[in-house]
């Protein structure tokens, strides 16, 4: 490919630099984090063998995200992978296996809130398990009263989601808990974005704190690669015990006796969690760091709220993370035209079911928050 092809190609994609990405739940990566993940991308974390610090690494930066958000506290265990998407199926096909061993049924139901992310859509097909969507409320919460309708004893997993990806927030979490210890049920929490978004937020004991518990989310997914800025692919999952672990362990005799593959691809880069390693450990940065960046685009969002409801706009709710949904008086037709117009002129919004999303990551500063009312504004009076 020549150097003009190359370049021209690249003018074609947005750029997280210009402060006009607002609908993604990715950034760009830290320096810091860019420099490592480039110096390992050699590494491979499915051959031990070959790379047996690295693996052993793996497992203490594991236990590192433990200490860091008191998810449990108890050792946990897990893997890096290479998203979320791969982390909410792992979670699912985990549950899958030990409902099989449990029950000795082949099949059941998996329980989906209505704002559930496609890759847990996918999850349920490829377990060839039967889906049930629960409905959401006003507040896009999922109303877990439902699962009383249900027989428990076909369930395979229930979903939980600690900042979703329409309205950025998490379902009631306290009452799914509840519901799912009195019925044994497996349940897999979807923090992709909340996991390390509120440990950073209000008191020591947030949303999230302690929720790998005996009685609580037997599975979790975690995504660095989002508000923890470190570059694309790197995702996790983290598993209550060993034992759920052991129920999607499979050997690798090519790799030696002692190979065990736990996640969907063979191969996995390792380079993502080296980088995670660097920013947790390093003086200049860790816990206070990542609290400082993820108040700053907590703020702008809850100030955007106010915002866009003085510019006449509905905004159901207050941002618990980084997301703002906002509607046009009119509906949600004339708020699709608004969203189509603001992409003509580069200002990539999202779009999710009538509402107008904004997601303020740590690319996106307050002075391009400020541009983008300005066109909005402009935009609006010449709708009406």
């Amino acid at each position: 490919m020549s150097k003009k092809t190359s370049e021209s190609e690249k003018t074609q994609d947005n750029d997280y630099s210009s402060g006009k990405i607002l609908r993604s739940m990715n950034t760009s990566p830290h320096p810091l984090a860019q420099k490592i993940f480039i110096e390992n991308l050699e590494l491979n974390l499915g051959d031990p063998q070959l790379f047996p610090a690295s693996f052993q690494l793996e497992n203490e930066t594991i236990q590192l995200l433990n200490s860091l958000a008191n998810y449990s506290k108890n050792t946990i265990f897990g893997n890096f992978v290479s998203g979320g998407s791969e982390a909410n199926i792992l979670g699912l096909w985990a549950a899958r296996n030990t409902f099989r061993k449990k029950t000795g049924q082949k099949t059941g139901q998996i329980v989906l809130p209505e704002t559930a992310h496609p890759s847990l859509l996918k999850g349920v097909d490829l377990m060839g398990c039967e889906l049930v969507q629960l409905p959401v409320d006003s507040s896009f919460k999922a109303e877990y009263d439902l699962l009383d309708d249900l027989d428990e004893k076909n369930i395979v997993a229930v979903v939980g989601i600690a900042g979703n990806t329409i309205a950025g927030v998490s379902d009631p979490l306290d009452q799914l808990f509840k519901i799912a210890s009195e019925k044994n049920l497996w349940v897999h929490l979807d923090a992709a974005l909340g996991g390390f978004t509120y440990p950073f937020l209000g008191e020591e004991k947030h949303l999230l704190y302690g929720s790998l518990e005996e009685g609580k989310a037997n599975s979790m997914t975690l995504d660095p690669h989002k508000m923890m800025s470190i570059p694309i692919p790197t995702g996790g999952i983290i598993y209550q015990n060993k034992e759920m672990i052991e129920e999607i362990s499979y050997p690798i005799p090519y790799l030696g006796k002692d190979a065990i593959s736990t996640t969907i691809t063979g191969t996995r880069p390792g380079a993502g969690m080296k980088a995670l390693r660097a920013m947790l450990t390093d003086p200049n940065y860790g816990w206070e760091y990542y609290r400082s960046v993820v108040e700053r685009c907590h703020n702008d969002a809850l100030w955007l709220k106010a915002e866009l409801e003085k510019r006449g706009m509905k905004v159901p709710i207050a941002p618990e993370t980084v997301i703002t949904v906002a509607q046009l008086p009119s509906g949600k037709e004339e708020t699709q035209k608004l969203i189509n117009l603001l992409q003509e002129k580069g200002f990539m919004v999202g779009s999710s079911q009538g509402w107008m999303r904004i997601v303020v990551m740590p690319h996106v500063k307050h002075e391009h928050l400020e541009s983008f009312l300005n066109v909005l504004e402009e935009t609006t009076t010449k709708m009406i």
